[in-house]
């Protein structure tokens, strides 16, 4: 008995005008573009013409790109959502590979805006980490410091636990003698790794505890 599959291929062509307006792009050579757009998104309903009084007070940096320098990028963002739009408007298929994509871009404009974004820098443990946050919505983004031994005890720890308690479901349930081995086997691993985890990072929580004055 042979089975046989047949596959319909068709041709679905998608047309559209989008209209797109503000879209943003990082005019400072100082803060990563895919950090600011992380930040996103801004109200721009709020915009008001530029004052120097607004920054009575502040520290706050000048852009040092030139627009022309950011229209790639724009671009790009531009093409990946009218991609994502088309996209979803085909629907029934069991799947769908893109051929081609068109974008025509007109009445294009670029503006200058200064958007309300915070930036704090701090050490810890002589690394420097970078946090910044909409001004508006208070969206935080950066690379939070991780304790690596910390996280090891903790998942050691999480792990022996995990080990114990199929040891005791190894004891509650009617289980081979092959199997119920191979639970002993792996939760005996996973308890030693846990107490030495735990024994090796005591000593360096200690010694942080001592630096800090605690």
């Amino acid at each position: 008995m042979r089975l046989y599959t047949q596959t319909d291929h068709f041709l679905v062509t998608r047309d559209g005008d989008l209209r797109f307006e503000k879209i943003p792009a990082d005019g400072s050579s100082k803060m990563c573009g895919t950090t600011m757009e992380s930040l996103e998104p801004f109200d721009y309903g709020c915009l008001e013409p530029f004052s120097m009084a607004y920054l009575s007070g502040f520290m706050a940096d000048k852009y040092d790109v030139d627009a022309k320098e950011l229209k790639p990028r724009i671009h790009e963002r531009i093409h990946a959502s009218v991609d994502k739009n088309l996209r979803s408007t085909v629907n029934g298929y069991a799947s769908v590979s893109k051929r081609s994509l068109n974008v025509n871009i007109h009445n294009s404009e670029i503006n200058y805006a200064l958007l309300p974004v915070w930036v704090l820098n701090t050490r810890h443990n002589g690394n420097l980490y970078t946090f910044t946050m909409n001004g508006q919505t208070g969206k935080l983004v950066g690379d939070l410091p991780i304790d690596w031994a910390r996280a090891a005890c903790l998942g050691a720890a999480i792990f022996a636990g995990l080990a114990a308690l199929l040891i005791a479901m190894g004891f509650g349930i009617g289980l081979t003698s092959e199997t119920f081995g191979i639970l002993q086997i792996v939760g005996i691993i996973g308890i030693v790794v846990g107490l030495l985890s735990f024994i090796t990072y005591l000593p360096m929580f200690n010694k942080s505890k001592k630096k800090r004055g605690e």
